[in-house]
């Protein structure tokens, strides 16, 4: 594969694997929501609960897809972010927003060409 291509594969996988992270951000939501409502029941708790389960697998599987082609420190971020997603909650927000900043910057540096920086460096970009 041509670096050109590679690049094209990186970016439409980067903006798919963000999109469906967001889904899960917002799927997870959904679900704190119904779950701490004993109010909703039945079929709308065991839906909110199945959208929640959805996003999480298909964003496993893009995160999976991302470790085929991208350097081993941005797959791990990927994962953080993935776990970040997975259980969110409106109190833990700083976590999911601090892993997404870092994840953004890492795949920037991709993007250009440049080695991925330490944890430090990330968090620093990401401010």
């Amino acid at each position: 594969m041509r670096r050109d291509e590679l690049d094209a594969l990186k970016r439409t996988t980067y903006a798919k694997f963000r999109t469906v992270l967001m889904a899960l951000v917002s799927a997870s939501l959904e679900r704190e929501a119904v779950v701490k409502d004993e109010a909703v029941q039945g079929e709308s708790r065991i839906k909110a609960i199945r959208k929640c389960e959805q996003a999480l697998a298909e964003v496993r599987s893009i995160a999976a897809e991302l470790e085929f082609y991208t350097p081993d420190p941005l797959h791990k971020l990927a994962n953080k972010a993935v776990k970040a997603a997975g259980v969110h909650k409106r109190e833990n927000q700083q976590i999911l927003t601090l892993e997404a900043a870092r994840l953004r910057a890492a795949i920037h540096c991709d993007l250009q060409g440049s080695p991925i920086p330490n944890p430090e460096e990330l968090d620093r970009r990401a401010d």
